[in-house]
């Protein structure tokens, strides 16, 4: 059985999108056979996605787990410095 998801995020700025996606990198390898994880970044977003192969679907959802909890430490070490009082900063949970 395939699993496929995708997990978009979208940061306050381009700079905070390349820490974000910089931060993350070394956690994608190496992988466990059957689990894949590709990262595209454009502008303020990134988007992961993430399959498992031969795998069960709580992997998929750990993997997202894992992926969505190492993004929100980035997110307060860096969104809370970098972009605190900026105007047209956007809400969080969107």
């Amino acid at each position: 059985m395939r699993y496929e998801a995708t997990l978009r995020v979208r940061f306050c700025d381009q700079r905070e999108a390349e820490i974000a996606d910089l931060a993350l990198s070394p956690d994608n390898k190496p992988l466990p056979k059957g689990l894949s994880i590709s990262v595209e970044r454009r502008g303020v977003e990134l988007s992961y996605k993430i399959s498992c192969e031969d795998r069960p679907l709580e992997s998929l959802i750990a993997t997202l787990d894992d992926i969505a909890q190492a993004l929100i430490l980035v997110e307060r070490n860096t969104c809370n410095s970098y972009c605190a009082g900026r105007e047209g900063r956007p809400e969080h949970g969107g």
